[in-house]
């Protein structure tokens, strides 16, 4: 009986230990990932987080990213700074929301934009996608919420892999066209420029839009509700588009 509680005390350590040890490790390694476009999320947070006074807090996802251009809609309305808050689908609508949740502030509106389809208007989160995101800011993800914290932990051993990789050949990802932090600029504008982005018919025939509401998950519009009612609660407004 003594031999078998010692057992299972060491094999809980042990489960214990390798995922703090492997926490560690891929904080301890120097970012990877920052020249990727997912290096822009960093850049996002701390306009977000440092910004002073009103703010038009755009959400959503890379759809938002390449439609918006946030000086124009300074321009249009004066007294606000535009923050956009807005990276990939494959990262999630929900964990943008999340992370923007400390930072709304009394008079800011926040304009929700997810993209229309089921991923995108779903409780959908992707741990590795978020690793990589947050990549060199252990501060970024203190704001998740904590019932993610198995995504992150599951996803770990694959990131912390890949990083470990990068560092070890002195070959982080340097990424060319569209899809690199380079092609923001200081404001969080997508600016490069793009000639070419043009479908032959006007539209993509491979992702229609729909408006059958059978592509809604069905717990996604509570917790937009939910989203809506913390940012109301904050002094600001929620408005929701297409």
């Amino acid at each position: 009986m003594k031999k078998l509680i010692v057992k299972t005390l060491a094999v809980l350590l042990l489960v214990l230990l390798v995922p703090a040890g492997a926490l560690t490790a891929a904080l301890a390694i120097p970012a990877q990932y920052s020249e990727t476009y997912y290096g822009e999320l960093p850049e996002m947070y701390d306009r977000l987080k440092g910004t002073q006074g009103k703010k038009i807090v755009l959400v959503g996802c890379s759809g938002l990213v390449f439609g918006v251009n946030g000086a124009l809609l300074e321009q249009e309305f004066p007294g606000y700074t535009v923050c956009p808050f807005a990276l990939y689908g494959s990262v999630g609508t929900k964990a943008m929301m999340e992370l923007s949740r400390p930072y709304i502030s009394e008079g800011d509106i926040v304009i929700l934009a997810p993209e229309i389809g089921p991923q995108t208007l779903s409780l959908y989160f992707n741990g590795e996608n978020m690793w990589l995101a947050s990549d060199g800011r252990a501060d970024i993800l203190r704001d998740l919420p904590a019932e993610e914290a198995a995504n992150m932990a599951e996803a770990l051993p694959a990131f912390l892999s890949g990083k470990y990789r990068c560092w070890k050949e002195e070959a982080p990802p340097r990424p060319e066209g569209v899809y690199a932090r380079s092609s923001f600029n200081e404001r969080c504008d997508l600016i490069y420029e793009r000639p070419c982005n043009i479908m032959d018919a006007g539209f993509d025939p491979t992702s229609p839009v729909s408006y059958d509401t059978g592509i809604i998950e069905e717990d996604f519009l509570p917790y937009v509700n939910e989203y809506n009612s913390w940012v109301t609660g904050r002094g600001a407004v929620l408005l929701f588009t297409f």
